[in-house]
């Protein structure tokens, strides 16, 4: 039995204890107290002699779960405890060097370090009323201000505890920074993200039968990716993080900061060094949604691999592919991220090494506003935080020209440039990855004809096969290497892309990231181009546009465009040609151009062989309208024809997917396959919906009676395939006698006007309408 020493202090409904094990509070009033000690939070409810005391939840840091790493590795809890664990999270922010400019660490900690007030005052406020509970109006003064107090003693300390710091990137640098911040968000989607904390190595056999044969043993915590940094530090661009408890990692434009609870520090990119690989991860909890299960293994294995028969509830586990992340510098930072796809961290291993550039200026800060800040400005902290327009990106200046794009400028600036009346043609790219020079390829292409109003007159879209590389982030454009397998190459399509910029300025937001893929496409398929006169919608958009950021998804959401397909090329097209109208609307100044508008027959262009695209519909989700109508929203208007084979596919396909009357996920998976592999448009696609449909009408009336469940048939058939009306001409218990009767009722009549001869797609009325 243990020797226990303790004391207690009292005062009112308030108590202390003091004892060997530790300090414990509480209060309450008789038969019911909560309170906080050694053992964790509590509450206690007493009365008629029976007392229950029950353990709050949350009330202390959870230990991580053990879990098995390395070769395979299982998430079942070791046995015993006998394999020596390695601490991997290397040194904190406390024990970290420094390496970045300027003085951001020095004010972050020490705003970090400056201790709360207004829980003390809240309790000074708390015990005077009290105390003057006999003066009634006195108390009920204290209680009235009393709020009023706490909540201007929050916010000024609030201010004091914030370091603001502005940064102004251009040229490459914001190139790279602006593509990390836009692929970051993706990461967030994962279905789960794990820090290694700890590591050991398992050697001993019989600790390798209970961990179902792992090599290796983790003790791992839940990570989370985010655009969302600590409120210490207020800034006006979004700012990549990865945490993990207390911990986090800031990726700014000119460093990586580095936080262990309360102390911060941080690294240069220069001194930063990240790598990705493949780990294979047993999973014995759940599995994530979009991870990649490879083999199956034993809860417990005998020496051979094999299930171990001892142990009655002995259960298969899967054995996942995970990408593992490692993140470390000279100075001795050490992550290990373990991420649910590996090629999330392959984009963010490859993503996380900024171009060689001039060395970024220390940002602008400002120190807590407690040193030598007017009281005008600590009461009103968030003028401080308002968001500044940084500078645009270096190629896409006014009136600059790249290796490809000459850019627009202000006409009242620069008379020498030119006006255009449009035609625009809006493109943008997916890519294997970020820097064309190293070798990165496109994977995807589109580009839509617009007029200057915002209408589309035409698109182009396919999927492009890289000639040998894999896709990349396939967790941010959805593309797989399946997928660009039998797609056309970049040099079988470039004579087909040049002749769609005839005439037309060039748009694209980030016009400089499309520009240096297409310039070295181009040089590889042998195609020397002039310059194209480009407008780039990021540079317009922040010369009129206030909003948090100018990624084309926060321009679009304040908009109010939707983009229900975000990063495939041809949902990216359509947004910004929604959005350019309305930034040309914006802009006062007329726009002009260096160059006149492209002409490819001066390019003598060779002849080429008609290739066949290859489509996507990408994101396709069943909705109000349905499924149907869900694919033919995100394939480009038109395509390829539609060929005997290619057609009899889609039909047949199709046929299966209506026997029930109704198409469902898989079936609408299916059907979009088959139409991006055959190439097809939505007016292809329509075409063989109404062809389909037509032949449903033959059949019916076969016997030359339209019964009611046959026209239910037809009708539900319609629905699904997004023309509910389709035969709304139709009547039940038709049975014409002659044969003049039999074909008026089988030919095909409007549904709006009930004239035979011409669809409701086609009819004048509407037409006109139109």
């Amino acid at each position: 039995m243990g020797l226990r020493i303790g004391t207690s202090l009292r005062a009112g409904p308030f108590r202390l204890g003091l004892s060997t094990r530790g300090i414990s509070m509480s209060a309450g009033l008789p038969g019911f107290r909560i309170g906080s000690g050694p053992r964790g939070n509590y509450v206690s409810v007493g009365i008629g002699g029976i007392r229950y005391r029950a353990t709050i939840a949350g009330g202390g840091r959870r230990p991580a779960r053990r879990t098995t790493a390395g070769a395979q590795v299982p998430s079942n809890p070791p046995v015993g405890g006998a394999v020596p664990m390695q601490d991997t999270t290397g040194r904190d922010a406390a024990a970290l060097d420094p390496t970045g400019p300027g003085d951001l660490v020095a004010q972050l900690n020490t705003a970090q370090a400056r201790h709360l007030l207004w829980p003390w005052v809240a309790a000074g406020l708390f015990v005077a009323m009290l105390l003057t509970a006999v003066v009634p109006p006195l108390a009920a003064a204290i209680l009235l201000a009393g709020p009023f107090a706490v909540a201007w003693v929050w916010q000024w300390e609030r201010a004091k505890r914030t370091v603001v710091a502005f940064y102004e990137v251009d040229g490459a640098v914001a190139d790279w920074f602006g593509t990390l911040t836009n692929g970051f968000p993706a990461l967030g989607t994962l279905g789960g993200a794990w820090r290694i904390q700890q590591s050991g190595a398992i050697h001993d056999t019989h600790e390798r039968k209970v961990n179902s044969g792992a090599g290796n043993l983790v003790t791992r915590a839940s990570a989370r990716f985010a655009l969302a940094p600590p409120a210490t530090l207020t800034t006006n661009i979004d700012v990549p993080t990865l945490s993990c408890g207390d911990d986090a990692l800031l990726f700014l434009p000119d460093r990586v900061l580095v936080r262990s609870g309360k102390r911060w520090s941080d690294v240069t990119y220069a001194d930063l060094r990240v790598s990705a690989d493949a780990s294979r991860f047993i999973e014995s909890g759940p599995v994530p949604r979009d991870g990649r299960q490879v083999d199956t293994t034993w809860q417990y294995v005998n020496v051979k691999g094999g299930p171990d028969r001892r142990f009655r509830d002995n259960r298969q586990l899967p054995v996942m592919l995970y990408g593992r992340l490692e993140i470390t510098s000279r100075t001795g930072l050490w992550w290990i991220v373990d991420c649910s796809r590996l090629d999330a961290a392959q984009w963010l291993a490859g993503a996380l090494r900024p171009p060689m550039a001039p060395p970024i200026a220390p940002p602008r800060t400002q120190a807590p506003l407690t040193q030598h800040r007017a009281p005008a400005v600590q009461t009103a902290p968030r003028q401080q935080t308002a968001p500044r327009q940084a500078a645009p990106a270096a190629f896409a200046a006014p009136g600059r020209r790249g290796p490809l794009f000459a850019y627009a400028g202000l006409l009242s600036r620069s008379p020498a440039l030119r006006a255009h009346a449009g035609p625009f043609a809006v493109i943008d790219v997916e890519t294997t990855g970020l820097c064309a020079a190293a070798g990165d390829r496109i994977v995807e292409i589109a580009i839509a004809r617009v007029e200057p109003n915002g209408r589309i007159m035409e698109e182009f879209a396919t999927l492009v096969n890289p000639q040998g590389r894999d896709t990349g982030p396939v967790f941010i454009h959805g593309i797989t290497n399946d997928a660009v397998e039998d797609a056309p190459r970049f040099r079988d399509i470039a004579a087909e892309v040049v002749r769609r910029l005839d005439g037309c300025v060039l748009v694209a937001h980030n016009a400089a990231f499309e520009e240096r893929f297409l310039a070295a496409e181009l040089e590889r398929a042998g195609l020397r181009m002039g310059p194209v006169p480009a407008l780039c919608t990021l540079w317009l958009a922040r010369q009129v546009m206030r909003t948090p950021n100018h990624k084309l998804s926060t321009l679009a959401r304040h908009a109010g465009i939707p983009m229900p397909d975000a990063h495939a090329a041809l949902g990216d097209v359509r947004a910004v040609a929604a959005l350019m109208p309305r930034l040309f609307a914006l802009q006062r100044d007329a726009l002009g151009y260096p160059c006149p508008p492209h002409d490819s027959v001066a390019l003598r262009l060779p002849p080429t062989t008609p290739v066949r695209p290859r489509t996507r519909a990408a994101g396709i989700r069943r909705g109000t309208d349905g499924w149907m109508s869900s694919i033919l929203a995100r394939l480009p208007m038109s395509a390829a024809d539609a060929g005997d084979a290619d057609a009899e596919r889609y039909l047949s396909c199709l046929s299966d997917a209506l026997a029930d009357g109704r198409i469902v996920g898989d079936e609408a998976r299916a059907l979009a396959g088959l139409a991006g592999s055959a190439g097809f448009g939505s007016t292809q696609v329509a075409a063989l919906n109404q062809r389909f449909l037509e032949s449903m009408r033959e059949a019916a009336f076969e016997d030359d009676v339209l019964t009611v469940d046959e026209l239910k048939q037809l009708r539900a058939a319609a629905a699904a395939l997004g023309v509910p009306g389709y035969f709304d001409d139709l009547r039940a218990d038709e049975a014409p006698s002659v044969a003049a009767g039999r074909q008026a009722a089988r030919q095909r009549r409007c549904g709006n006007c009930r004239t035979p001869g011409h669809y409701r797609s086609t009819c004048p009325e509407l037409m006109v309408a139109r």
